[in-house]
């Protein structure tokens, strides 16, 4: 077993998936077009779950970790102001700083010293283009 915290694992994973991330926030947009104003991350979790294996065929190697609940919730509330106390959250036993997204492709991205997000170079390079 690894030293990671559940934070460190939960980063890696989000990076690793972020089609999670895309997955979840969807659904909880959804959510809200049609009036709900709260709802539990672990419900999104099992319709993701069953989601993908409706649409997958044979055996595939999809996991995502009930660990991460949590987690997915806190960052989705971050970055997404019309999320914010939609899910609810308790304490956690490690310290888990959100991290900001990029809006097209999810994935981490810094902040600037004035707390603006950074551009995420995958979808927006600063030289202007493809290479």
């Amino acid at each position: 077993m690894d030293n990671q915290t559940k934070s460190q694992r939960f980063r890696k994973y989000h990076q690793q998936n972020p089609r999670v991330y895309r997955e979840l926030r969807s659904m909880a947009f959804d959510l809200l077009r049609v009036g709900r104003t709260h709802y539990g991350m672990k419900g999104l979790f099992e319709v993701l779950r069953y989601e993908h294996a409706r649409l997958t065929r044979g055996e595939d190697d999809f996991k995502i970790n009930n660990i991460f609940t949590p987690y997915y919730a806190r960052l989705l509330m971050a970055n997404s102001k019309e999320l914010d106390g939609f899910f609810e959250v308790r304490s956690m036993d490690d310290e888990f700083q959100p991290f900001h997204v990029c809006d097209k492709c999810h994935v981490p991205i810094g902040v600037q010293p004035s707390g603006e997000p950074t551009l995420c170079w995958d979808c927006d390079p600063p030289w202007g283009g493809e290479i």
